[in-house]
């Protein structure tokens, strides 16, 4: 893609209302947007958000995104499923542990931001390279009450390609993450809290990888490290050649 665009939007949500609910968010956000600038991509850095902020980075992302140009959008946070549909938890997201099943998934339909859109704001013609990541299953004692936890298979436009850091209908629980060392390390592999994050920014700053190709080695090393576990998802189809 040399002389192409390259613009990325990486978002963590580590905050739901003023509870801290997982740790690793604002390390990972930092390690991938650090990866990224290094691969000489522009980088739209999004922090603890609520719905109405999300909604508008999305909308500034797609006018900024050219048509021809290589996109990649990165959210880490709490997510869910509710009827098959992925939602992602913003910061003004209210979740009540002590809430029926029937409540929390009220909660979660009232203020998630589908997945769906954030699609929509990533998507172009077949021929662009379009990447998207998520880690957002998590194990939440709310979350736990949903019919099924984790994130279902997302629907995907051609020419994009997504990766989950978890299998589908799965959740991990939040790992424990220490603070960010000052001064912060500049490799973003040192950088990364979870083990995810740091697989994938390993991978970004492979020198001259494709696109497509950073997924499919990112989800290949995910595998081989922990053979006897699930999975993680890869799911879409990028035929571009110079991606």
């Amino acid at each position: 893609g040399a002389g192409r665009q390259r613009l990325a939007l990486v978002v963590g949500i580590g905050t739901l209302g003023s509870r801290q609910v997982l740790d690793s968010a604002a390390r990972d956000t930092l390690a991938v947007a650090t990866a990224l600038r290094a691969g000489g991509f522009v980088v739209m850095v999004r922090e603890d958000v609520n719905g109405a902020d999300l909604r508008s980075a999305l909308k500034e992302y797609r006018e900024r995104m050219q048509p021809d140009g290589v996109g990649f959008i990165y959210l880490t946070g709490l997510g869910a499923q509710v009827d098959g549909q992925n939602l992602l938890l913003p910061r003004n997201t209210r979740l009540d542990a002590d809430a029926s099943a029937a409540a929390v998934a009220a909660q979660v339909k009232a203020s998630g931001v589908p997945l769906q859109e954030v699609v929509e704001a990533l998507m172009s013609t077949p021929e662009s390279a379009r990447l998207l990541v998520v880690d957002a299953a998590y194990n939440h004692p709310a979350l736990a009450k949903l019919p099924r936890p984790g994130l279902a298979e997302q629907r995907l436009p051609p020419g994009m390609l997504a990766l989950f850091s978890q299998a589908l209908a799965a959740a991990q629980d939040v790992p424990a993450i220490a603070a960010l060392p000052i001064p912060a390390p500049k490799d973003p592999r040192e950088i990364a809290g979870s083990r995810f994050a740091r697989v994938l920014v390993g991978t970004l700053v492979t020198p001259r990888i494709s696109a497509g190709d950073a997924l499919r080695n990112t989800h290949k090393a995910l595998v081989d490290g922990a053979p006897d576990q699930a999975p993680p998802w890869l799911g879409g189809k990028s035929d571009n050649k110079e991606d």
